[in-house]
């Protein structure tokens, strides 16, 4: 379902499905980092930039919370709140979670 999401978020006349099935992944399990990165990055198409930050956050919060974090969710969250930040001008939060891509492997 997720990827099916992904798919819909390249097609801006799939925005409502990506939206919809983003929200149904969530409901039926609320642990999948990838699921908030994937809803944050659809906010992040419709300049809601409150409610994407919300959901990066929420993504990174589980991933870091997993017994073996996988460096993808990781690395894509940091990547998405990077680009966040610096959209709403507050660099040095930008500049941090660009830095935390680095970090990894």
């Amino acid at each position: 379902m997720l990827k099916l999401c992904e798919i819909y978020l390249k097609e801006d006349k799939m925005m409502k499905e990506a939206e919809q099935m983003s929200a149904k992944v969530i409901q039926l399990q609320d642990d999948l980092p990838e699921a908030y990165i994937i809803r944050g990055r659809i906010h992040e198409n419709k300049n809601q930039q409150d409610e994407a930050l919300a959901n990066f956050k929420k993504g990174l919060e589980i991933a870091k919370e997993q017994a073996n974090p996988d460096q993808k969710q990781l690395i894509s969250a940091h990547f998405h709140l990077g680009c966040q930040y610096e959209k709403i001008k507050e660099f040095k939060l930008s500049v941090f979670h660009f830095k935390q891509c680095l970090l990894f492997d």
